[in-house]
């Protein structure tokens, strides 16, 4: 198996995760906004967990009641073999950074962190200090967290404010995410 497929189907599933779901469809499936919220949230937060560090027992199990996302491992995975390539897809060949895909002389950190960084500030949302704030996994964490903060907004009935989470959502994506999600699929697909 090749984590590389692994990798595209998780980026898959985080671009899925990304739209936003229009009004008029929630009207039609028999989830309710929180449920769809509540579900955005924990499919972000195990899509964080899977770009923060290889697979292990735990994330396993999550992965394989995701068909998309089981595909590619067979029973004879090993977690060796995928902790390896996991290294080097993402610590070898293809970085998860924002400010990598995204800087002109494509270097870590500089203008491009710092505008993650305000933004993160700006939603009082903080990351964990083991990961840069412009890996994929934190910007995956940070939407986790704003789709948690949607869910509980609507089940408490404060619509307001899950618009006003909801437009964070959006305004997020469209500042980062969306920015640089295409090449790193395409670099992705290059390994």
């Amino acid at each position: 198996m090749r984590i590389a497929d692994l990798g595209l189907r998780i980026i898959s599933v985080s671009r899925q995760a990304a739209i936003r779901i229009p009004k008029s469809a929630i009207i039609m499936t028999s989830l309710s906004a929180y449920e769809i919220a509540l579900g955005r949230s924990r499919t972000y937060a195990l899509l964080s967990r899977l770009y923060r560090r290889a697979l292990d027992d735990e994330a396993m199990a999550y992965v394989r009641a995701i068909p998309v996302l089981a595909a590619p491992i067979t029973p004879e995975s090993d977690f060796d073999e995928l902790a390896a390539a996991y290294q080097d897809l993402f610590g070898f060949n293809v970085f998860p950074y924002q400010t990598l895909f995204l800087d002109p002389a494509g270097q870590l950190g500089g203008p491009e962190k710092v505008r993650v960084q305000q933004s993160l500030a700006a939603m009082r949302y903080r990351p964990d200090p083991e990961n840069a704030d412009d890996h994929i996994a934190e910007e995956l964490a940070l939407l986790a967290f704003l789709s948690g903060a949607e869910a509980d907004a609507r089940r408490d009935g404060l619509d307001a404010t899950s618009d006003q989470v909801v437009a964070r959502q959006a305004e997020f994506l469209a500042d980062h995410l969306l920015r640089w999600i295409a090449p790193f699929v395409a670099a992705v697909r290059r390994t």
